[in-house]
């Protein structure tokens, strides 16, 4: 358990020294929206509603090129195994939004990314893996993915509250779990035979 926190608050730090040598563009803020009812169940969120609950959608001030960049660039020095590479690319529409969806397979472990098609900005983050593939070095592998996506999408939040409110370290729970900061609802997920972490971006500014 210690040795799984030691490393996950480790990406934290490296993204933070990484940083310093990168800017990101002033964007403006999206317009504040109503909250909508958090009533939503484990497989409601795996099915994707978790990315249109609103009708003006929320996006993190990160472009998807410039996500993916900073995510490999944090992974080249914690984990090079893990670097994403060999990213598919699938068009669609969802209430009214034009998106894009990166993904590809690592490890046993499918990992995407989602942007709005007209600012290219990223919206949802999830990584998925098949039950029959679930063991403790996938789960870790996901883990990972999932803390470096955090530590560029949401830097304010605590990596120690995300693993003690989702549960993170438990794979074999069926219980769904979840968390909501500032700039994004977070979701530990077990449906559909398949196991997930997830990340959208939320207006829940205050």
């Amino acid at each position: 358990m210690k040795k799984y926190i030691a490393i996950l608050l480790s990406v934290f730090v490296l993204f933070g020294v990484s940083a310093c040598n990168s800017t990101t563009p002033n964007e403006p803020e999206p317009t504040k929206q109503e909250e909508t009812q958090d009533n939503t169940d484990s497989k409601d969120i795996h099915d994707n509603d978790i990315a249109a609950e609103t009708t003006e959608l929320a996006e993190f001030d990160i472009t998807g090129d410039e996500f993916i960049d900073a995510m490999n660039n944090v992974l080249e020095i914690t984990h090079p195994d893990l670097v994403l590479t060999d990213l598919k690319i699938e068009e669609s529409e969802k209430d009214g939004v034009k998106q894009i969806i990166y993904y590809t397979m690592k490890n046993d472990v499918f990992v995407s990314y989602t942007v709005n098609k007209d600012s290219n900005n990223i919206y949802l983050f999830d990584t998925i893996i098949e039950n029959d593939s679930l063991n403790e070095n996938t789960h870790f592998n996901a883990s990972i993915y999932f803390a470096t996506a955090v530590s560029i999408l949401d830097s304010e939040t605590e990596i120690n509250d995300l693993i003690e409110n989702l549960n993170m370290t438990d794979y074999t729970s069926t219980n769904g779990t979840f968390y909501k900061s500032n700039k994004a609802e977070y979701a530990k997920v077990t449906a559909d035979n398949k196991f997930s972490f997830i990340i959208r971006a939320t207006n829940n500014n205050n």
